[in-house]
């Protein structure tokens, strides 16, 4: 009990020496770090999913067009993962599906079918797709793909490929150069996993622009102490 109350004010007495020391505005170089800080919490909460249920419109799941066909939506992001893994459920063929997202929305996706249950690859061009980015203040591109289990208590295929893997890669590459974020996604029997995904170095989200943490900063010592806690230096 004595060292549990000794590191108890300890630790108080740290808080306050740091609340009077740190009521100044950030530097340039703290701004930029509170800008990495907020982007990187950004994206851990925003592209973690975690929902596993979803509901679905079994009419609009039987007219799926099989050669390819873009749709335009409204879906929250948080829950789209689920709803395509439950979309595709007990498909015999693979399908691909491309999302793209812009403040937790999904805009637009475009489906089509596979030629058998072991490949597939998307029918409409990606410059198609990263113009609907552009045009829609989207910046966030998803693809899902299912991979059909004929032997579901034998087997798993609830993995990506290393095609799935290289493919992952080489359009995220693409997509980041246009200042895009690339997410990959497997599917099998209603479930989903997320196995790559790349940000790119322009994404920076609202929240942790440089101008908007300058507007923030100096705007009285207390404004300023609550933007050091954030940074991180006790509280994390």
């Amino acid at each position: 009990m004595k060292y549990i109350l000794i590191v108890i004010i300890l630790w108080v007495l740290y808080s306050f020496i740091f609340y009077l020391t740190h009521r100044r505005p950030l530097s340039k170089n703290e701004i930029e770090r509170l800008s990495s800080k907020r982007k990187k919490r950004y994206i851990l909460t925003h592209y973690t999913f975690r929902e596993k249920t979803a509901i679905i419109d079994k009419k609009f799941k039987s007219s799926m067009k099989a050669s390819g066909k873009l749709y335009k939506t409204e879906h929250q992001l948080s829950g789209f993962p689920a709803y395509i893994a439950h979309l595709l459920k007990g498909k015999k063929h693979e399908w691909v599906i491309l999302a793209i997202e812009g403040d937790s929305i999904i805009k637009y996706m475009w489906m089509n079918k596979g030629h058998n249950n072991m490949c597939v690859g998307f029918n409409c061009e990606l410059e198609m797709i990263v113009d609907l980015c552009k045009e829609n203040q989207c910046y966030t591109i998803m693809r899902f793909h299912n991979h059909p289990n004929s032997n579901p208590n034998r087997q798993t295929c609830f993995l990506a490929s290393e095609q799935d893997k290289i493919s992952a890669k080489y359009l995220s590459e693409i997509s980041n150069q246009y200042g895009l974020n690339w997410l990959d996604f497997v599917c099998e029997r209603g479930n989903y996993l997320k196995y790559f995904s790349s940000f790119s170095d322009e994404f920076i989200p609202k929240e942790a622009r440089i101008e908007v943490i300058e507007n923030q900063n100096n705007q009285s010592p207390s404004a300023n102490y609550r933007l050091h806690r954030e940074l991180g230096v006790i509280f994390r």
